[in-house]
């Protein structure tokens, strides 16, 4: 598992934070080209709430803040887990035939890059409740 320092906690932070901020905007600008409603409702209303439940969790780590308890972070976890599995699954079986094996490559690092390290900095959080 990657061990998660503060500093590479508040990197991650600030990266997520712009690349939300990009997609906002692209979602502002450019609403013709960035499609939204590839699921349901309630699908992009439980990832919206899980992106910032993850935001606020590496905050916690990053900034040595005290928001969630012991249990609530461990709840966190999971969500995070179930989270990525769903919409990497999801993805993988409605757009893999369209991608070429150069994207599934990119799409599948992607989740390696960036899901570990937010799980390791939730672990690290739980650890220092303990």
């Amino acid at each position: 598992m990657v061990t998660m320092t503060r500093r590479h906690s508040k990197l991650l932070f600030f990266i997520l934070i712009v690349l939300y901020c990009v997609y906002a905007f692209g979602l502002i600008v450019f609403p013709d080209y960035v499609v939204v409603d590839m699921s349901n409702p309630l699908v992009e209303l439980y990832g919206l709430i899980s992106a910032i439940i993850i935001i606020v969790s590496l905050y916690s780590h990053a900034f040595d803040k005290d928001i969630f308890n012991r249990s609530v972070i461990e709840l966190v976890i999971i969500n995070t887990v179930v989270c990525a599995l769903w919409s990497y699954t999801d993805t993988a079986l409605r757009d893999f035939e369209l991608m070429s094996k150069f994207e599934i490559l990119m799409f599948t690092s992607l989740y390696f890059l960036i899901y570990p390290p937010i799980i390791s900095s939730m672990l690290d959080l739980r650890k220092k409740k303990a």
